[in-house]
């Protein structure tokens, strides 16, 4: 028994879109496009101590934490420390 039968219909078509498109990725079809991202070492904020501040954990609807602006400050560090 469904609870709504619109939502689920909505649901698996769009759930048919992903999965063909990771087949097409997949089988070579199509590139993955790289993620944009908008943090550079100019943004680094540094503490007391000359470590950079990193932002508060990010939890998406899941509650699980959306690591990337973490790991965009601490790349951002990396390359302005070890690029020079």
């Amino acid at each position: 028994m469904q609870y709504d039968p619109a939502t689920y219909k909505a649901f698996k078509k769009a759930y048919l879109r992903y999965i063909k498109h990771i087949a097409s990725i997949e089988n070579g079809g199509e590139t993955p496009e790289k993620e944009v991202t908008s943090f550079s070492a100019t943004d680094l904020e540094i503490d007391d101590r000359g470590m950079p501040r990193v932002p508060d954990p990010i939890v998406n609807i899941n509650k699980m934490e959306t690591n990337i602006t973490q790991q965009q400050v601490i790349r951002a560090l990396f390359t302005k420390h070890y690029g020079e």
